[in-house]
């Protein structure tokens, strides 16, 4: 896809002083930028986790022993090497 978009010119000045500094073309940096943009956040990817533990009616507590018991027995069936 292609667009084209009036920057105010810091703006434009800001973003290829950051393309320059990262080695990149201006296109392409901006492209990253907007590409990251529409990734989804940590917030938004853990939102059906937060909900279903909310739901559930389990303390932080009891969520916070299964999870270092969880960790524990994976950390245990892992060799060291292969983490």
């Amino acid at each position: 896809m292609t667009i084209t978009i009036e920057l105010p010119t810091e703006a434009e000045a800001g973003l290829r002083k950051r393309a320059r500094f990262k080695g990149q073309a201006f296109d392409e940096y901006v492209k990253g930028v907007l590409v990251r943009e529409s990734e989804p956040t940590l917030a938004e990817l853990l939102k059906p986790i937060h909900d279903e533990t909310k739901r559930s009616g389990i303390t932080e507590e009891e969520l916070e022993e299964l999870i270092d018991s969880e960790l524990a027995e994976v950390r245990r069936e892992t060799p060291l090497w292969s983490r």
